[in-house]
């Protein structure tokens, strides 16, 4: 173990605070939850047994979206765990205030389940987690957090994004409040510099209209993009060699076009 890491556990720094964390939450077991005798890849805490249901009833057709969407299928499908309470979320999850994560080996999904229900997210959502999934398992899942959750929101038909509606991020863009889509890594920020200070919501939404504009503006290109990304290629460099443009210019294009 490094330093810097044996120093984040003494409390001392957050050099690398990320990587201790994802570390000790594949370490620690998954307690205080019961099995869906339907559908085995489901768990569940007591009080959310009828997310439960739901999500099992919806797992196969968001299988077969994330297929389509992705051009492949995964590789395992991933033991999904349906929290009711707050306290359980927090106990197992890597961004507490989120609502649902994918775990680094794409094998596991945790969800805020009683709070997506209420919602009406919970299958959208969970769909969001599947796309992500289906990139930890071939190992690729740090890519720029803008294409990461731009993609799972347009293959999951907006989960993630459903807190702002498409008019509300179109008047942004008008407005000149656009995310970056620049090439920064940033899997381990909670806030990437990406957003260019917008919200989240507003991120994931803006960032999902953008790769939908991607597929739609050149469909073979976005296919020749998802093959390349899946053998292991640089985003950026695969975009380019695609489209024949580099990033910054097609953002630029798709800004104009919504514009």
């Amino acid at each position: 173990m490094q330093l810097g890491c044996l120093a984040v556990i003494l409390g001392l720094t957050t050099g690398c605070s990320a990587v201790v964390r994802v570390a000790y939450l594949e370490l620690l077991p998954l307690q205080g939850f019961e099995t869906l005798q339907t559908d085995r890849r489901v768990h569940y805490e007591s009080e959310a047994r009828a997310a439960a249901e739901l999500l099992a009833a919806g797992y196969p057709a968001a299988i077969s979206q994330i297929k389509t969407k992705l051009g492949d299928k995964l590789h395992i499908t991933p033991e999904v765990y349906l929290c009711a309470s707050d306290a359980c979320f927090v106990k197992y999850a890597f961004l507490k205030e989120a609502r649902a994560e994918a775990r680094w080996r794409g094998n596991l999904i945790l969800l805020k389940a009683k709070t997506l229900e209420a919602e009406g997210r919970l299958l959208p959502v969970f769909a969001h987690e599947l796309v992500h999934a289906f990139w930890f398992q071939r190992n690729i899942g740090c890519t720029p957090r803008w294409w990461t959750e731009g993609l799972a929101v347009e293959s999951s038909n907006g989960g993630g994004a459903e807190k702002i509606l498409r008019a509300l991020a179109t008047q942004a863009i008008r407005n000149g409040q656009v995310f970056q889509a620049s090439d920064e890594n940033s899997c381990w920020t909670r806030m990437p510099p990406q957003l260019n200070g917008m919200a989240l919501p507003m991120f994931y939404r803006q960032s999902g209209m953008f790769v939908e504009w991607l597929r739609a503006h050149d469909p073979k290109a976005f296919a020749v993009l998802l093959v390349k990304l899946r053998e292991g290629d640089n985003l950026t460099k695969t975009i380019e060699s695609a489209y024949s443009q580099s990033v910054t210019a097609l953002h630029l294009a798709w800004t104009k076009y919504v514009q």
